[in-house]
């Protein structure tokens, strides 16, 4: 939404109400990721279900929140919030400082790792669980560039 987009992550939703010096660099970003994970595996949430990621280009810098929600089919649950910046400077891309993290649960689900490399923000989960699990994280970012 708006003219000043540059929307870079596949099934995003984006919104900028204008631009400091290019497309997309003042904008806020998100996007569902989801997946059913069988016991003791662990899988990268796609933005299109498949190896579309979180896309950040270089020159930017991304304040972002991540909201999974895990659930087995006996209804243990666990709800888990992440809050990080990540960067891309000149095509390296790295986590900034450290992840904070809320955990709420009635089992211990999963595991998860955050990561950014090569323009890009990945969530990878791992089922710790005695049976499979459906997973779903909404991200929202937003980013600055300069």
């Amino acid at each position: 939404m708006g003219t000043t987009v540059d929307a870079q992550t596949i099934n995003a939703i984006s919104h900028s109400r204008g631009k400091i010096s290019e497309d997309g660099d003042v904008q806020t970003n998100q996007v569902l990721l989801y997946g059913q994970i069988a016991q003791g595996a662990t899988e990268i949430l796609y933005t299109d279900g498949s190896g579309g990621e979180i896309a950040i280009k270089s020159g930017l810098s991304i304040g972002y929140e991540i909201h999974l929600v895990a659930r087995a089919a006996n209804g243990d649950s666990s709800f888990r919030k992440y809050e990080g910046l990540a960067k891309n400077v000149s095509g390296t891309t790295t986590l900034v400082g450290n992840v904070e993290i809320i955990v709420v649960e009635d089992a211990d689900l999963l595991e998860t790792t955050i990561t950014a490399s090569t323009g890009k923000l990945r969530l990878e989960v791992r089922n710790d669980y005695d049976a499979s699990i459906n997973v779903s994280a909404y991200v929202r970012w937003t980013q600055i560039g300069y």
